[in-house]
């Protein structure tokens, strides 16, 4: 069984939702393929 130490415990980050909401995750799915890609950029812009 894992030993419970001060970095298991939940915290406030406040930071963390700041860039959860205005971050893009390009490029997450290892197998995209070109169409997929093109796709992304063609919604970012």
């Amino acid at each position: 069984m894992r030993k419970k130490t001060d970095s298991s415990i939940a915290a406030a980050f406040p930071a963390t939702n700041a860039i959860m909401n205005t971050a893009i995750f390009r490029n997450t799915y290892l197998s995209m393929t070109q169409e997929m890609l093109d796709y992304e950029i063609q919604v970012i812009r």
